[in-house]
């Protein structure tokens, strides 16, 4: 970014006015800042410009430019205070640990002196990314791993998964080990899924609903894991926190549900009458389940998500996308 300020070519007195800014940001936000070099001079300044010292009216442009931390620093006068919906602030910075004596660094010193105040309400820090080994990545070591081809051969939602299980405060490591175990943690959590959709085919929450004193002691007790896994995956998306909640969902999948509850309630699924209270009251907890994980899978599984609230019970009332409603806030235990 140039920096528009001209010299007096009789006194060299070098002239930088707000007039001068104004005009040259209205050539700028028409054709670029290449304006600066490729523009006569004279094209560059007000008309009736005169240098304060002799009045001379021949100047000669400022061949040097900004610092290219203080263009990225200042970038937040540009974006979101031109833009009402934003709220004139970023709710987040995020970038590599560098930014810590860069962007972070400038945007906060340029923001303080001329706002004062942060331009960010705060700021989140990621490692860099290493092949299996723990090594920088690179051509020359043959090491790299592009991410379109990951999402070419497993799909995107295990590239999702990755960056979630991840903790990004240290360097991430990344290989195709590490995405094998990443798939095979994604197909417990969506088998998981569907099994509990293929146990709810003639459920309808509006009127096969069972009260919560009508509910099995087995039944209860899940529950209560579900409210602790919502209650703790909630607190971790606050944090920022995602590998917190990709472990705990796929613990709660392979653990609380697999190996124990879901193992237990086939019985009264399988075998009880349809219309039983046991049986609709084992599909009032497999709901209540299924409802919480979409809930929390959503920002990680995103299309996986999205999949699944088309087959969940009870479409009347409810938007016709996952994404069109907010992020649950309630626990539980309020709404059953």
């Amino acid at each position: 970014m140039p920096i528009p300020a001209v010299y007096c070519k009789n006194c060299n007195q070098a002239v930088l006015t707000k007039e001068i800014c104004d005009h040259v940001a209205a050539i700028f936000a028409k054709e670029g800042s290449d304006a600066w070099f490729t523009r006569p001079v004279n094209e560059l300044m007000p008309a009736d410009l005169k240098c304060p010292d002799c009045g001379g009216q021949d100047f000669s442009r400022e061949e040097d430019i900004l610092d290219v931390w203080f263009d990225s620093g200042v970038s937040y006068a540009s974006v979101v205070e031109q833009d009402p919906r934003l709220g004139g602030r970023a709710d987040l910075y995020l970038e590599g640990s560098d930014q810590h004596r860069g962007w972070f660094h400038t945007a906060l010193l340029t923001s303080l002196a001329t706002r004062g105040r942060a331009p960010y309400v705060s700021v989140l820090t990621h490692g860099f990314t290493l092949d299996g080994k723990g090594r920088k990545m690179s051509k020359s070591l043959g090491n790299t791993i592009a991410p379109q081809d990951i999402a070419k051969k497993s799909g995107a939602e295990i590239l999702r998964l990755w960056v979630a299980a991840e903790d990004y405060r240290e360097d991430v490591r990344i290989s195709d080990e590490i995405l094998n175990r990443l798939v095979e943690a994604y197909r417990r959590v969506r088998n998981t899924a569907r099994f509990l959709i293929s146990n709810l085919y003639d459920f309808d929450p509006s009127k096969d609903r069972v009260p919560v004193d009508q509910l099995d002691e087995l039944d209860r007790w899940i529950l209560q894991r579900t409210e602790n896994l919502l209650s703790r995956c909630r607190d971790a998306y606050e944090k920022c926190e995602f590998h917190v909640v990709y472990h705990s969902v796929n613990n709660f999948c392979a653990v609380d549900l697999s190996a124990q509850y879901l193992d237990i309630v086939k019985d009264r699924l399988y075998c009880e009458g349809t219309n039983s209270t046991k049986r609709r009251a084992a599909q009032t907890t497999l709901y209540r389940i299924l409802d919480v994980l979409v809930h929390l899978t959503a920002p990680i599984l995103s299309f996986t998500t999205e999949e699944i609230w088309n087959y969940l019970p009870g479409k009347a009332g409810r938007p016709r996308a996952f994404f069109y409603r907010k992020f649950r806030n309630q626990t539980l235990a309020s709404r059953m």
